[in-house]
């Protein structure tokens, strides 16, 4: 994303938990693995998320920074676009689903806006058949996990016959709504991917 983004001066912005702060370590070693300057390496708590964000939004325009990486919440998200509009500072942005969900769900206009989300590998049959029942996009990326997820612990409490759950789910591969599941011995996916989707 940085390269084809051709990110020189990257800020890193992350909600003060675990899923921020491994995002954070990652793209900080990606910076630091392809030349790019890191700027600004801030975390916030999700309680004063927006005026954080809004205030790094100014000192990184004012920095130079040609890049953002995020995590956070729906009002991060929300933020993220809306101040960068207003700012008329319009550089690649690289977040959390919740950047897909503000837009997808109407939250936010992204005009001219170079978006991206760090996600699962999504189904777009699977999205448009969940808007066609509920009228809405899923509101994050684990909704396909989800059902998937449901559909083996389904089939292994159908067919599990002599082998224990536990042995039927690590055992097997396990057909999905498109592909398929394995699981390690430790019962992580051995084969679900992570996608940088464009918005």
């Amino acid at each position: 994303w940085m390269k084809e983004n051709n990110v020189k001066k990257l800020m890193i912005v992350t909600a003060n938990l675990t899923w921020g702060m491994k995002h954070g370590e990652k793209w900080k070693k990606a910076a630091e693995e392809n030349g790019v300057e890191v700027i600004i390496n801030e975390t916030y708590t999700y309680d004063n998320e927006a005026s954080v964000i809004s205030q790094l939004l100014i000192k990184a325009k004012k920095e130079g920074v040609d890049g953002i990486v995020w995590t956070g919440g729906e009002a991060g998200a929300v933020t993220l676009i809306k101040k960068s509009q207003e700012l008329n500072y319009n550089v690649p942005i690289l977040g959390d689903y919740f950047i897909r969900d503000v837009v997808m769900n109407k939250k936010v206009t992204p005009n001219g806006m170079n978006l991206s989300v760090i996600d699962t590998l999504q189904s777009k049959s699977f999205d448009e058949k969940y808007f066609k029942k509920f009228g809405s996009y899923p509101v994050n990326a684990n909704s396909l996990a989800t059902y998937n997820l449901v559909m083996i612990a389904v089939d292994t409490e159908k067919n599990h016959k002599n082998n224990s759950l536990h042995d039927y789910v690590l055992e097997n591969k396990h057909d999905v709504y498109e592909g398929e599941y394995k699981f390690e011995k430790n019962g992580t996916p051995t084969n679900v991917v992570w996608v940088v989707t464009k918005i």
